[in-house]
């Protein structure tokens, strides 16, 4: 067995049990907590509070995706039955057949069935901002906010974005509250003042800053690592206050604690397997290819995915964003050109332009699709990693020409909460008064955010703007969860 062998599961629940011990005593929330019942499958109902909710069942980790350009939306768009523009509806997409999904979607195919596919939102603030869109998109994408123009710099937001709220709410002592790593483009995660978060861009770095002692099976363990080491069972840790506890649960809850006990107590025996599977310090990135190479796009993005999975399964950060925008017309077999300028500015004019966009967006659905299918494949403690993991596909645009309308989202995994293997379409309903004209538009994204910070248990019914102006006077709200994502 190697010195710095990376047992994360074991070694942070246990210094978590350390952390939760009282000088005298201990609390019932904090001894769940220690066993690790604390929102789990094995709650006990004699022990939970009269008032407040629990969040069992909720996904434990968030993995946000945001890249460039929108999508080209009539070869995104699926309309298998024929369905009309003016009418919510939605559809099964696991009964489809490969030919029946769309070109950019069509990697979809293989996943489908723990997918959920969003149709219509409008991220309406980009719309009324009054600066340049692709601004105006980094900032509204996770945040929900209205971005501020700064002379000389970047705009900024007035609040979090959504992975930062998500974090904050579920990370843990001993975790990364968060991890922000980028493949090219501008910042989309923002702290709680509306300033940008750097993003780590030196994928050497990233795997440094988690793997200090490298895959070297001779490397000598760290401090950290002999600390960890020596830190005894989680049952040997909260033993005594198991015992006082057992007396004042009903027969039931008595059982279930006991099962869940020798469950544990198995689960320690057995964990150093498990974690040499899903815990070993990967091998450093190597072999990287160079600079404008047509491989270099997805060599890059799977160097940082392959971090950022052995990251989420060893609970070292709940939460990551990825940042996805670097693309070479090599990867694309594109002609001479632009990507941004040429041809995502010409998706409008230019067939030429459409085709070449559509490829692009193709290639991201292509590695967020293999993605998923590799963490649905990846074992985690009560499933796969993707079950307790929700994977959004967002963007910071709707299309190249700069819209905001039918803005393009995946989501997949979390399947504790969302309801998967759907489409789900929204009609436009409200008219939004916009900076420079007035756009029909479906329900504001702010709900999906609203959405995905309940689907960890918190209670909020806001992320960033509460409202935006109506074209003709009065406002469009923005608050609440949006309807339809859960079964």
């Amino acid at each position: 067995m190697s010195n710095n062998r990376f047992r994360a599961r074991r070694h942070l629940a246990r210094a978590q049990a350390r952390r939760t011990l009282p000088r005298e005593g201990m609390s019932r929330r904090n001894l769940m907590r220690a066993l690790g019942l604390a929102g789990s499958a094995a709650f006990l109902p004699s022990l939970a509070p009269r008032t407040g909710r629990t969040a069992m069942g909720a996904p434990k980790r968030l993995l946000m995706i945001v890249t460039s350009h929108g999508t080209v939306y009539d070869n995104w768009k699926m309309r298998p039955q024929g369905q009309d523009e003016v009418s919510d509806w939605e559809f099964d997409l696991t009964g489809l057949a490969p030919e029946e999904f769309s070109t950019i979607l069509a990697p979809f195919h293989a996943v489908r069935d723990r997918t959920l596919i969003l149709d219509g939102l409008a991220a309406c603030p980009i719309g009324v901002a009054g600066i340049n869109e692709h601004e105006a998109g980094h900032v509204a994408a996770l945040t929900g906010t209205i971005g501020q123009e700064v002379e000389n710099a970047l705009a900024v937001a007035t609040g979090p974005s959504i992975d930062q709220i998500i974090s904050q709410g579920i990370a843990t002592a001993g975790q990364y509250p968060s991890l922000e790593y980028s493949v090219g483009g501008w910042p989309v995660s923002f702290d709680n003042l509306g300033q940008p978060i750097p993003y780590e861009v030196d994928v050497f770095e990233a795997y440094n800053r988690l793997f200090p002692g490298g895959a070297d099976p001779e490397a000598i363990p760290t401090e950290a690592d002999r600390i960890r080491a020596a830190q005894p069972s989680v049952l040997d840790l909260v033993g005594d206050q198991y015992d006082a506890m057992v007396p004042k649960l009903s027969g039931e809850d008595r059982i279930k604690l006991e099962q869940h006990r020798d469950l544990i107590r198995a689960l320690e025996l057995q964990l150093d397997g498990l974690a040499a599977i899903e815990c070993d310090a990967p091998e450093p990135p190597s072999g990287l290819p160079d600079w404008a190479t047509a491989e270099y796009p997805l060599e890059m993005i799977q160097a940082y995915l392959n971090i950022a999975k052995i990251a989420l399964s060893c609970n070292l950060a709940p939460v990551i964003t990825l940042r996805a925008d670097t693309m070479f017309n090599a990867t694309l077999g594109a002609p001479a050109g632009d990507i941004h300028n040429d041809f995502a500015h010409g998706v409008e004019d230019s067939d030429e332009a459409k085709q070449v966009m559509t490829a692009y967006h193709r290639f991201h659905a292509a590695w967020i699709a293999q993605l998923i299918d590799e963490l649905a494949a990846t074992p985690d403690l009560d499933g796969s990693l993707l079950d307790d993991t929700v994977v959004v596909w967002a963007n910071e645009l709707s299309s190249g020409s700069h819209d905001f309308k039918r803005w393009p989202v995946v989501i997949a995994g979390g399947d504790s909460h969302f309801s998967l293997g759907r489409w789900v379409r929204w009609a436009p309903t409200d008219v939004l008064a916009g900076a420079w004209s007035s756009h029909d538009i479906g329900p504001a994204h702010n709900k999906l955010l609203v959405s995905l910070a309940q689907a960890y248990g918190l209670n909020i019914d806001s992320v960033g703007a509460t409202s935006m102006p109506a074209a003709g006077g009065g406002s469009i709200d923005c608050t609440g969860a949006l309807d339809r994502l859960t079964s």
